[in-house]
Order: structure tokens, then C-alpha cells, then sequence
């Protein structure tokens, strides 16, 4: 009737007040998760043995993760964060949890499960970063309706990509799991895993180049919440993604994990000013100086080395 006031049901009142609280949980265990990996390895002398760029992705993307959920629950951009960050997080703790049962000696339940836990765990997050996270951006939702067979091809790989080599590893779990080098020749994981991880890298590239055509047809401000993620994603796909696979030594290992912890937080940073809107037109002046800055230091390498 009118002039009555119209409340929400307490379905979706207790909604509102629920998925809040889980995303917070969700941060709160993934840095508690990255914690007890940091701990075990200060208090069994394996600190050099933790990859520093990992922990701080964790808890990077926990933060903007949990800050994007908890504020705007139905922006699946902080869930997508938050899921790289939980399982991140668990790949982390499984293998903490076996370097303390099989290297230190330490009586801890269950080490075969997390050492099996420990060989697909990695595979969730990393997925789900090189494909819907660049699907997704900025607002949560596809380029267009065009785009959604990527999204289920992505989703469909990982799947059985996981499936195969948790399938694969359960009869094996336990301490032969940590130098397996690789899926046991003949078995699923071997015959699903490497096609699975080609089509997924061809589903990365695809999902982006979505960020061009989402670019083309974007506003003002989402041209540069777009900017903003792609100024990032650039340095953290040239530059830090590619350390991985080259073999560093003394202090030249060491700038290239300082670069690669840049890469991380800078992402991270990047998608939280991209979709709070928090400083957004300042990209632009970041871009210029990172172009100036790039120039003279290419030149003064040129003139010395």
C-alpha cells in the first residue's frame, strides 16, 4: 500500500549481513595460512626455502580481496581475488605442513593427505589469474555474452586438469609425492596434463586480449580502471612472470625476487584503485613517468654497461 515502507526479506537481509562476514573469514584465514608458512619455516631454519613473491601474493590479494567483498559482496571481482588467495594460501600451508612431518620430524597428523594436497593445490589459483581474472575485470562480468564459451572452456580445463592429477596422486600420497619430478609416465595426469595446460595458456591469451575489446567499448572511467590493470598486468607478465624461469644466483636472485614482490603488490594495489575509483586519473601521469624513467635508464645502461 502506499506510503508503507518497503523492507527487504530476511533472506536477503541476512545475505547482506552474511557474505560480508565470509569474505572477511576468507582473508583472515588466507594470511593466517600464509602466516603458519612463514612461521614453520623460521622455526625450522627453511626461511630460504619459502618463496618470498607467494606469501606476499597471498596476502596481497587477501586484503583487496576481502576489502572488495566485504564491501561489495555482489562484485564477483573480490571473490575471484579472494579464491587465488585461499588456495594459494593452502598450497603454501600443505607444503609447510609436509617439509615440518618429512624433513623436520615432527609428529603432525595426516601428512600424506597434505602432501597429496601439496601436487594439485598450486593449480586453482594460478587458473583462475591468467584466465578470470582478466575475463572479469573491472566490473565482474563478462566483455559480452559472446565471450562466455571462454569462460566455460577456462573453468572446464581446470577442472580436469585438477581431477586427473588429484586422481592421479591419491594412491601415491606420501613422501614419494616430493621428489615425483612430475606425473607417474602412463598414468592420467600424464596423458591429461600437458594438452590441458596448452589449451589453458591458449585460454589466458585469449581472455587478455578480452581487455582490448572491453578497452573499445569502455567509458571514460573504465578506460582507465582498464589502464590501471593493464599498466600492471604488462610488468607483472614481461617482467616478473618470466624470473620464474630464469636461473639466478647471489644478489642478482635476490633483485629479481624484489621485482617480482613489485609485480605482485602492484597488482594487487592496482585492481583495488581501479574499482574503488580511489586516485583513478592518475594513472596517466604513472604511465609518462614510468616511460621517462624506463628511457633514462635504458640510456644511462647503454652509455655505462
Amino acid at each position: 500500500m502506499a506510503g508503507e515502507a518497503v523492507t527487504a526479506g530476511p533472506g536477503s537481509v541476512s545475505e547482506r549481513r552474511a557474505l560480508p562476514v565470509l569474505a572477511l573469514a576468507l582473508a583472515a584465514s588466507s594470511i593466517a595460512l600464509v602466516s603458519f608458512t612463514l612461521l614453520e619455516a623460521i622455526s625450522t631454519g627453511a626461511l630460504t626455502q619459502v618463496f618470498g613473491p607467494s606469501v606476499l601474493l597471498v596476502a596481497a590479494m587477501a586484503t583487496v580481496g576481502g576489502l572488495i567483498a566485504s564491501r561489495r559482496p555482489h562484485h564477483r571481482m573480490g571473490w575471484v581475488l579472494l579464491l587465488i588467495a585461499i588456495t594459494q594460501g593452502l598450497s603454501g600451508f600443505s607444503a609447510g605442513y609436509v617439509h615440518l612431518a618429512y624433513q623436520a620430524g615432527v609428529g603432525v597428523p595426516a601428512p600424506d593427505v597434505f602432501a597429496w594436497m601439496n601436487t594439485w593445490m598450486w593449480m586453482p589459483g594460478l587458473g583462475t589469474m591468467l584466465t578470470f581474472l582478466f575475463l572479469l575485470f573491472p566490473d565482474g562480468h563478462l566483455p559480452s555474452p559472446r565471450w562466455r564459451w571462454l569462460a566455460w572452456l577456462s573453468g572446464a580445463v581446470l577442472v580436469i586438469a585438477i581431477g586427473a592429477v588429484a586422481i592421479s596422486s591419491w594412491s601415491k600420497r606420501g613422501p614419494a609425492l616430493l621428489n615425483a619430478g612430475g606425473p607417474p609416465p602412463g598414468s592420467l595426469a600424464d596423458r591429461v596434463f600437458g594438452p590441458a595446460m596448452l589449451i589453458l595458456g591458449v585460454c589466458a591469451l585469449a581472455s587478455m586480449l578480452s581487455l582490448v575489446f572491453r578497452y573499445r567499448r569502455a567509458t571514460a572511467d573504465g578506460r582507465h580502471q582498464l589502464k590501471w590493470f593493464a599498466y600492471s598486468a604488462v610488468y607483472a607478465v614481461a617482467v616478473a612472470g618470466p624470473l620464474d624461469f630464469i636461473p639466478l644466483h647471489g644478489p642478482a636472485a635476490t633483485v629479481g625476487v624484489i621485482l617480482q614482490c613489485v609485480g605482485v603488490v602492484g597488482l594487487s594495489t592496482a585492481i583495488g584503485i581501479a574499482i574503488f575509483r580511489y586516485h583513478l586519473y592518475d594513472i596517466d601521469v604513472v604511465i609518462s613517468r614510468t616511460l621517462v624513467y624506463g628511457a633514462l635508464a635504458a640510456f644511462i645502461t647503454a652509455v655505462y654497461v
